[in-house]
């Protein structure tokens, strides 16, 4: 008898994990890497591409509006001093990004910055695995994720400043080389 039925499973191959690691970033690194080497896609990326409508904005404007967290706000204003300008809440498929850097002379250069509270906090006090598959969406949907912690802008806003800076010229100036 010669069979008939089969399944076919594919493994992604990722660097060894230890204790401290960034799991979120290694699995992102690792899941979009095999989707560019095989040529396969991500499934999800259709939702974010998709015409979903946005989930609702509570009525009525909040003292920080356009922003929904103070966090986000003093994160902007110190964002606009060094001479950057994030866009609040910019729609991307059925969701909404914190702060957002584009350039519209480099298009693929699209940087989300998402500014997290206790609500994105598990039980045990990791990020919560909404978050972790968010950035895997904005990623495969070719956007770059930067994330904070609300006490990591209280308590040092001028280096979450000074990475977001980086990290822009860092993805203008390879675009620029590119291009």
């Amino acid at each position: 008898m010669s069979r008939t039925v089969g399944t076919v499973s594919r493994g992604i191959r990722a660097p060894i994990i230890r204790q401290g690691d960034d799991l979120a970033q290694i699995v992102t690194d690792a899941v979009l890497e095999a989707a560019r080497a095989e040529g396969y896609g991500i499934l999800h990326i259709a939702l974010l591409a998709g015409q979903e409508k946005l989930r609702p904005r509570p009525q009525g404007k909040s003292e920080w509006y356009p922003y929904e967290s103070p966090y986000e706000k003093l994160l902007a204003g110190a964002l606009e001093k060094v001479g950057l300008h994030p866009l609040p809440q910019v729609p991307v498929g059925y969701r909404r990004l914190d702060l957002a850097l584009r350039d519209e002379t480099h298009p693929e250069c699209r940087l989300d910055i998402e500014v997290d509270g206790e609500n994105h906090r598990d039980a045990w006090g990791r990020r919560k695995s909404d978050d972790v598959w968010r950035t895997l969406e904005l990623n495969a949907a070719g956007w770059k994720v930067i994330r904070f912690w609300t006490f990591e802008i209280r308590d040092n806003l001028k280096g979450c400043t000074g990475l977001i800076q980086r990290k822009w010229e860092s993805m203008l100036s390879h675009a620029k080389c590119k291009g």
